[in-house]
Formats: C-alpha cells, structure tokens, sequence
C-alpha cells in the first residue's frame, strides 16, 4: 500500500495484481515485463519458485529480478525481495535485488553472461559483481514476497 501510495504522489498509474504470483521465477520474470506499461508501477506478491540446476547460490527473488533483466527495457526498473529479508541461500542474508539498463552496462562492461548466471543459478554472485543486492537484515516478518516493476 506505502508503494501504491507514493506513486500515485508522483503521478504514476498503479496495478497491483489481485492474485499471488507462483511458478518458476524466470517465467514469472518474463510474464510481469510483459505486462507492464508506461508510467505506471506494477504491484505484485506471492511466492515464486526455483527449479536448481546449477551450484550456484542466491534466491528466488534474486533469480526473478536475473531472469527480468533479459528483457528489461531501458525505461524499466524491477525490484524483488522476500519480506523476512532472507532470499535462498547465499554466503550473507540478502532480502534480494533490484536491477534497471545501468545494472546491464555494468554486466556488458565486465563480460558477464546472464545465461551462464542462470545457468548455474547464481543470481547471487551476478549481483555482487554488478550492485543490486537488498539488505534488510532479518525483519521479523514473513508475508511473502514483494515485486515492483516501474515503467515511465
């Protein structure tokens, strides 16, 4: 609602789904950046899932916001993150990440390939070589899972 709130201030449409986001994060991912429009803040929550092919580390959250980033416009910016600041399993507690096209430039400039990333599910060390990572710290609570995505 505080989101809801505080975009509408700065005049931007809001559209908050009505029904919890589930399934495979990287589906989920492609799914919410095709919905989106501009100028407006898309609201939603739920609980994705990953399916682990790689030994690689991070979360779902962190692994949505990876998967976005294939098809993230340059007016775009996404931010997924689990409400109890703990996303999967990584070497420190990350809530976790948001990303936008300067998170793109900063993987082009260092060579960094999104599919080998995914691949071998390390969203984690994508985000700490490029920037992205949310740190809450433990939060008490546990509602699910939050994502934003702008478009303006």
């Amino acid at each position: 609602q505080t989101a809801s709130n505080i975009a509408k201030k700065m005049n931007l449409s809001v559209r908050t789904l009505k029904h919890p986001i589930t399934g495979e994060a990287r589906k989920v991912a492609k799914k919410l950046i095709l919905q989106s429009t501009k100028g407006t803040l898309l609201i939603a929550s739920g609980e994705t899932t990953v399916t682990c092919r790689g030994n690689g580390q991070g979360g779902r959250n962190q692994e949505l916001v990876l998967s976005a980033l294939q098809y993230l416009k340059p007016n775009q910016i996404v931010l997924a993150m689990g409400t109890d600041g703990v996303d999967g399993i990584c070497p420190q507690k990350i809530a976790g990440a948001i990303a936008d096209k300067e998170t793109l430039q900063k993987a082009k400039k260092q060579h960094l390939s999104i599919k080998k990333f995914l691949d071998n599910n390390d969203s984690y060390h994508f985000f700490k070589k490029t920037g992205g990572h949310i740190k809450t710290g433990p939060t008490g609570t546990n509602l699910g899972d939050l994502v934003l995505l702008l478009t303006t």
